[in-house]
């Protein structure tokens, strides 16, 4: 149990006492993250203003803790300008009072969706998707415009493969290739500019 719960264990027996409290816990940490947010993405007062369509002199209102007038549509605002999502939720008392005393500026931090890691990874892993179906396409059409079933060309790299045949049978994928093998035999590469 954190040391602030057991301070106010007695002073949240009164219901109203411990409502008032966690009022003003939530008016502090909307102005305070509201604030870091603004600063983290260095946006300024005028700039933040813009994106949630209002006035610059209502911003430092809404930066104070001892604003109390908090509407949905209001954060819903600010959570678009700062690319988040805005989650409303009922919480316990004592949840209410650990996060109060764990408020820092690093917790109060929000990455916007551009840097959002797990959506991040999905983007590049699409892009290595595609990136290894064109490769794919391009051999596949590099190998249908072949000369022979053996050999094709790659005008990109100016490079020349032979293929192995599948009759040499120290060639097939049961087969180990030999370390003394002459790869030079078996992979012509090396046109152009590669010599």
């Amino acid at each position: 149990m954190s040391e602030l719960i057991q301070k106010l264990n007695s002073a949240f027996q009164d219901e109203e006492y411990r409502h008032s409290y966690a009022e003003e816990c939530l008016n502090t940490m909307i102005a305070t993250q509201i604030k870091v947010l603004r600063e983290q993405r260095e946006l300024t007062q005028d700039e933040l203003a813009v994106k949630t369509g209002m006035r610059q002199p209502r911003i430092p209102l809404l930066e104070d803790s001892n604003y109390s007038n908090w509407t949905l549509n209001t954060l819903k605002r600010f959570a678009k300008a700062f690319d988040l999502a805005l989650s409303v939720k009922f919480e316990t008392f004592s949840k209410v009072v650990t996060d109060f005393e764990n408020m820092s500026r690093e917790a109060l931090q929000r990455v916007s969706f551009a840097q959002d890691v797990q959506f991040r990874v999905r983007r590049d892993m699409s892009r290595r998707r595609l990136r290894r179906k064109l490769h794919f396409q391009t051999q596949k059409l590099a190998l249908s415009l072949a000369p022979s079933p053996q050999m094709s060309l790659f005008e990109q790299t100016g490079q020349l493969l032979k293929w192995p045949s599948q009759q040499n049978s120290a060639l097939s994928p049961a087969a180990p290739i030999p370390p003394d093998s002459q790869k030079g035999d078996d992979y012509a590469i090396g046109l152009g500019n590669y010599r």
